[in-house]
């Protein structure tokens, strides 16, 4: 059991008591809320507050989630909630922007282009270089274009506390956390999957300047990248990459280069995690901090934080965190396979062995009747 204010367009606040209060955050994500208010007299002031636009407000860490959706269940003379709610920089989906930039601009004039006219503030931590559409940005929602295309095209990830936007080229903090497994963590749980390794890319740069439209388009500048991991699974080739920004071979290969995916995605899971006061660690457990991974059955890895699940009001419920792709080693790949080789060869000289003494066996048999 908690408390939680609401408080609605018209600045109105009370408090309301709730259960089950659960915070889910994610890389690359708002955050969202989900909690159910105790059964409340029909016509109870946290009742009506329960309307479009409502903020829901944590005490216990001052973020404000804006109520999206509200179901009720009757239960006699009283009436039982169940809210969902999603952090108030949601509020950037109510601008739509119809004007566009184009050319080359700075990270700072496209986040002015997209906060003007909202309560939206931001800082940017590192530098970045201005960035050249090859097309216009603009002509969609505000949210996702932070969202969806300058973080892809600045490569950066993001944050909010509230209506404050932070920008940085990494999330997080080193060396923030050790889990370990039968002390502060239960079942660390990891899987592995290959269906997006690609192996070989191709790709073009811009393109020049037409002056018989029969002949082929030549570029400024064309690469393609084979990865080591080729020698292991083959060929896989990847989709060819247009990309107008380039006119530098060299400068295409590289950025080819980090397009490939040449690896597995291997992401860690951890059922519960004790958290602040019942971990005698002392952990930070936030979005982006990176830290260890321990048990007894040989996970021992170096790991980072994509989303959490939380209850901020009850420091006794199980939490979850999922952790994002470890740093796949081709060495170690290799190894795994000469392991099973070794293996294999062992099994099947110990089976050759079996058979060659079974065959002695009846010979020796045969010839003493």
């Amino acid at each position: 059991m908690g408390v939680v204010y609401l408080r609605n367009l018209n600045g109105d606040e009370t408090a309301a008591t709730v259960s089950n209060l659960t915070v889910t955050k994610n890389m690359g994500q708002l955050d969202t809320l989900s909690c159910e208010l105790t059964p409340q007299d029909i016509g109870s002031i946290p009742s009506d507050m329960l309307i479009n636009g409502t903020l829901v407000i944590v005490p216990e860490t001052g973020q404000q989630y804006r109520l999206q959706t509200m179901g009720l269940n009757p239960l006699g003379l009283k009436q039982s909630y169940s809210l969902t709610a999603i952090a108030c920089a949601i509020d950037l989906h109510d601008r739509f922007i119809e004007q566009k930039l184009t050319g080359t601009q700075s990270l700072q004039a496209c986040l002015d282009f997209i906060t003007r006219g909202t309560a939206i503030k931001y800082t940017i931590h590192d530098s970045f270089n201005n960035y050249s559409f090859s097309d216009s940005f603009g002509g969609d929602f505000a949210d996702s274009l932070l969202i969806n295309t300058l973080s892809n095209d600045f490569r950066f990830e993001w944050w909010f506390d509230n209506y404050q936007l932070h920008i940085a080229k990494k999330r997080g903090k080193a060396d923030a956390f050790a889990l370990i497994s039968g002390l502060n963590a239960t079942g660390i749980k990891f899987t592995e999957d290959y269906t997006g390794i690609r192996t070989y890319i191709k790709g073009y740069g811009k393109p020049k300047e037409q002056k018989d439209a029969k002949k082929p388009v030549e570029y400024m500048a064309t690469a393609e990248y084979t990865s080591p991991t080729a020698s292991l699974w083959g060929r896989k080739e990847a989709a060819v990459i247009s990309d107008e920004r380039f006119t530098s071979n060299d400068a295409l290969r590289e950025y080819l280069k980090s397009q490939l995916q040449d690896y597995p995605i291997v992401q860690y899971t951890v059922d519960q995690a004790y958290f602040n006061a019942v971990d005698s660690l002392n952990n930070d457990i936030e979005v982006g901090n990176s830290g260890w991974l321990k048990d007894r059955y040989g996970i021992d890895v170096d790991v980072r934080i994509i989303g959490t699940v939380v209850h901020p009001q009850d420091i006794n419920a199980a939490n979850s965190v999922t952790f994002g792709n470890k740093l796949y080693s081709f060495m170690t790949d290799q190894l795994k396979q000469r392991s099973a080789y070794k293996k294999n060869a062992t099994i099947g000289n110990k089976i050759n062995s079996k058979i060659e003494n079974v065959e002695n066996s009846i010979y020796m048999g045969v010839h003493s009747l």
